[in-house]
C-alpha cells in the first residue's frame, strides 16, 4: 500500500464527506457537512490549544479603521538620524540655547590665564583643546616685556608729575585693556583653527569680530599704529 492511500485512510478515520443521491438537481451548488460539526473544534499543537473564533463584520472594520490609524500616525512623525559622534555636540548645543544670555556670555569670556593652567576649555559647548604656536609665544613675551617696562616707569614718576597722575593712570589702563584685547584674539584665532563644528566656528568668529573692533578703538584712545 502506497503512502498516498496510508494518507487518504488517515482522513477518512476523521472526516466522512456525504454527498447527496441527486448530485445533478443542485446547479452547481453543492454544501459540504463535516461529521462531527467542526464549529466548537479544538485544534491542538503541542501544548498550545487554539479554540475556533467568530469574527463578526464590526469586529474587522474596527480593526482595519485602528490599523489605517496607526499608519496615518506614522507617517506624520519626523525622524532623523543622528551619527553617535555627534550626540554630544548636539546635547550641548540644545543645553545651550536653554540658557539665559547672560550665563552664555559668562561661560564664553575666555582669559589667558584659564588656557595657561589648562589644556581644554568648553566654548559655547563643545570642548576644543588650546593650541599656541611659537609665534603666539613671542608676540606675548615682547608686550609682557614692554608692560613691564611701563610698570618700572612709572615707579621712577617724582612728585612734579604728580598732576599728570590721572592721565597716567587711564593711560596705563588702556594699556592693559589693549593687551587683554589683543591676547584674547590670538587665542579666539588658535581654537577657531581647533574646531570642526561649523556653527560653534561661526559663533567663535563673531566673538573675534567683536575683539578686533574694540581693538582698534583701544589703539586709537593710546594713540598706537
Amino acid at each position: 500500500m502506497s503512502d498516498h492511500e496510508e494518507e487518504s485512510i488517515q482522513l477518512e478515520d476523521h472526516f466522512i464527506l456525504r454527498l447527496p443521491s441527486d448530485v445533478d438537481a443542485l446547479g452547481g451548488k453543492l454544501k459540504i457537512d463535516f461529521e462531527p460539526d467542526m464549529r466548537n473544534a479544538t485544534v491542538k499543537l503541542g501544548k498550545c490549544v487554539f479554540k475556533a473564533k467568530h469574527i463578526d463584520q464590526e469586529a474587522i472594520d474596527r480593526e482595519l479603521k485602528m490599523i489605517l490609524r496607526a499608519d496615518m500616525d506614522a507617517a506624520k512623525m519626523r525622524w532623523e538620524v543622528v551619527p553617535a559622534h555627534g550626540e554630544n555636540e548636539q546635547e550641548s548645543n540644545s543645553k545651550q540655547e536653554q540658557m539665559p544670555d547672560s550665563e552664555c556670555t559668562s561661560d564664553s569670556e575666555l582669559t589667558f590665564d584659564d588656557f595657561e593652567t589648562s589644556g581644554e576649555k568648553e566654548i559655547f559647548g563643545g570642548a576644543v583643546s588650546y593650541i599656541s604656536g611659537n609665534k603666539n609665544k613671542e608676540v606675548t613675551t615682547d608686550r609682557l616685556a614692554a608692560h613691564q617696562q611701563m610698570e618700572l616707569a612709572e615707579e621712577n614718576v617724582t612728585g612734579a608729575d604728580l598732576a599728570r597722575s590721572a592721565i597716567w593712570t587711564k593711560f596705563r589702563h588702556l594699556q592693559a585693556e589693549l593687551f587683554k584685547c589683543e591676547t584674547e584674539v590670538e587665542t579666539y584665532q588658535s581654537q577657531v583653527a581647533a574646531l570642526e563644528n561649523p556653527i560653534l566656528k561661526a559663533r567663535l568668529q563673531v566673538e573675534i569680530g567683536n575683539q578686533m573692533i574694540k581693538e582698534q578703538e583701544l589703539k586709537q584712545q593710546v594713540n598706537l599704529p
